[in-house]
């Protein structure tokens, strides 16, 4: 058997441009995304025409900042042998499901033929996985704008075409339940697990799509509107009512945090202050469902959370809430500001995320370490500062 075994982590990290914008460079405009993603439908009509058994269709670029590819690997089976997020096995000769003819020409296509017992059928996919496992920052950031864009480009530029399976990198926990339901949400149909594909049939071909956004660095045009389309569509599913005035809710990362640095040492000084205000004290795992994680942050206007992967959620949110950032007193600069500048108008949100004083929170050397990163450090924070910029934001 010759196999070309395809490690998806150096391609996918090679995908994702390098634009770095400074905190005062122009944000893409929240439509700016329209004109490219018509010019991407259009290549990939012209792509898809080509019988190439490896292609690489270039979408278009934007600005010199981001030059898009949208990959297409011949007859190639999806494995998972690292349980990190899965791998292409593309097979010579790229023609397995003639290798049993009559007509098969040539030595190459009987030194495929081994593999052809597993089976091909005539069927497409799009492999949906990213470097790092089941981090929720970058599935919501990164790999969830790659579905959406995979999926509507595809109905898009082949409206006659059958559906491509849409096989996702999730641990088989998470089958059921918000990852799983948000990954249905970008692509709009059911979804396979890359976990479930060992010792089954390949694909015919196998599309991987490019990155469109930077985790925390930069955005490009067509990331903002596949997140714009995903939030539009869960408050239009799952929304009746905008949330009422001064209601408050503090999401806790205590779970989050644990092992991993960044603790606010304080934080139970911090939730009785704000329960004693009235404030619900949750963290987001009440939500297990993506119904149940777009109704419960509609029912409040201010929303606060230390500063953390938890703002991602920002996508599932109720655009006329109030967001305030707890902020660690190594996080929060402009450069991460902006980021989520640009997603909050994206999104239509009414105000942007706001943020504690950099005064309002100091390091605490506890022996705790910061995970091996300087930016996790405990801390703990002001809490009547806090308490005071909560109250600010449920008054306006």
């Amino acid at each position: 058997m010759v196999a070309i075994a395809v490690g998806l982590g150096a391609l996918l990290l090679r995908a994702a441009a390098a634009w770095h914008p400074t905190p005062h460079s122009k944000a893409p405009n929240a439509t700016a995304g329209e004109e490219l993603f018509e010019r991407a439908v259009a290549a990939v009509r012209g792509c898809a025409a080509q019988d190439d058994a490896y292609l690489s269709c270039a979408l278009g670029t934007e600005a010199g900042a981001w030059d898009f590819h949208f990959h297409r690997f011949g007859p190639a089976q999806i494995t998972n042998p690292t349980g990190r997020g899965g791998q292409l096995t593309l097979v010579e000769g790229f023609d397995v499901p003639h290798c049993t003819s009559a007509r098969a020409p040539g030595r190459r296509i009987r030194r495929a033929c081994p593999l052809a017992p597993r089976g091909f059928n005539d069927t497409e996919a799009v492999l949906l996985t990213h470097p790092w496992g089941g981090n929720f920052q970058h599935y919501v950031f990164e790999l969830l704008p790659r579905a959406w864009l995979a999926a509507e480009l595809l109905r898009r530029a082949r409206p006659d075409d059958a559906e491509p399976a849409f096989v996702v990198h999730l641990h088989k926990y998470r089958r059921t339940g918000f990852f799983a339901d948000a990954a249905r949400l970008a692509v709009g149909t059911e979804i396979e697990l890359v976990v479930d594909q060992e010792g089954r049939g390949g694909f015919r071909n196998v599309w991987v799509p490019p990155y469109v956004v930077e985790n925390f660095r930069s955005w490009s045009a067509l990331g903002l509107k596949a997140l714009r389309h995903m939030h539009a569509k869960a408050q239009e599913t799952y929304v009746t009512r905008p949330p009422r005035p001064g209601t408050i809710v503090y999401f806790t990362r205590r779970d989050a945090s644990a092992g991993k640095g960044r603790a606010l040492v304080n934080e139970a000084e911090l939730i009785e202050a704000l329960a004693g205000r009235g404030a619900r004290i949750l963290d987001f795992s009440a939500f297990p469902t993506l119904g149940d994680r777009v109704r419960g942050l509609a029912n409040y206007s201010v929303v606060v959370t230390p500063f953390g992967a938890g703002f991602a959620n920002l996508v599932f949110a109720h655009p006329g809430a109030r967001w305030l950032s707890v902020c660690p007193p190594t996080m929060c600069n402009s450069h991460e500001r902006f980021f989520l500048d640009q997603l909050t108008s994206a999104l239509g949100f009414r105000t942007g995320v706001q943020y504690t004083a950099a005064t309002a929170a100091r390091a605490v050397n506890d022996g705790g370490g910061g995970a091996g990163d300087p930016k996790n450090v405990p801390y703990s924070v002001d809490v009547p500062a806090v308490v005071r910029a909560v109250e600010g934001l449920a008054r306006s």
